[in-house]
């Protein structure tokens, strides 16, 4: 069964296109799935708050909870990602 999922991160704006370019990616490369991104902070914020919406299985985002720090441990390691 499929059910919607998000990711929310932060990170420093200049990396903010780059984070989203490859999670999108990893996404649609491993799981088939597309995903749409919601910018939820203010043009003013140093570090904005990224959401991105998609729809895969449990055993999809189980899968892609243990990708991401694997692929992405800087983004990680900042504390900077939560799954719901």
């Amino acid at each position: 069964m499929f059910k919607e999922r998000e990711i929310i991160f932060t990170t420093n704006r200049v990396y903010v296109k780059p984070y989203t370019q490859k999670i999108k990616s990893i996404i649609w490369n491993k799981f088939e799935s597309t995903c749409e991104v919601e910018d939820r902070s203010f043009d003013s914020d140093e570090t904005p708050t990224i959401a991105l919406y998609f729809v895969v299985s449990d055993d999809q985002f189980q899968k892609l909870q243990m990708a991401i720090p694997k692929l992405l441990p800087d983004l990680v390691s900042k504390g900077g990602i939560q799954y719901e």
